[in-house]
């Protein structure tokens, strides 16, 4: 789930989530010989952490230009508000699958990336609403 969750070996009932910003856009993780961890985040951002206090002692990332501005506050939100029908087939396979079966082994290089099935569902609607808005919106101010 792109989220970072520790397990103490000494005491398995005890699970850490350390202090990550952007927890839930993770990409990577890797402890170093400092008895620290790294984590990546997003495509281009990483933060150290303290395993002994479990704070953040350092966040790194490079200088972001024009275009990354407009990638992450412009072209992202687009792609994510328009709607995806070819994506239609993850609320059928939802919707179709077994709620009973339950797998005791669990093949974790079979795991895919967990997305929430109803997402192309809701980004439609979301369009179709914001469409209709300025429909109205036009039709309301437009001397035919």
């Amino acid at each position: 789930n792109r989220s970072a969750w520790m397990l103490d070996t000494q005491n398995p009932e005890k699970i850490i989530k350390p202090a990550v910003f952007d927890q839930g856009s993770i990409t990577a993780v890797r402890f170093d010989d400092r008895n620290r961890l790294w984590v990546s985040t997003r495509d281009n951002q990483a933060q150290l952490i303290d395993l002994d206090t479990m704070k953040r002692v350092e966040s790194v990332a490079p200088q972001t230009g024009k275009l990354a501005w407009v990638f992450n506050y412009f072209v992202d939100p687009i792609y994510r508000i328009c709607p995806k029908p070819g994506e239609f087939y993850r609320i059928v396979a939802h919707l179709s699958a077994a709620p009973d079966k339950q797998e005791m082994d669990v093949d974790l290089s079979s795991l895919s990336d967990a997305q929430d099935p109803w997402q192309p569902l809701w980004t439609g609607l979301l369009f179709m609403g914001g469409t209709l808005f300025v429909a109205c919106l036009i039709f309301q101010y437009s001397d035919f």
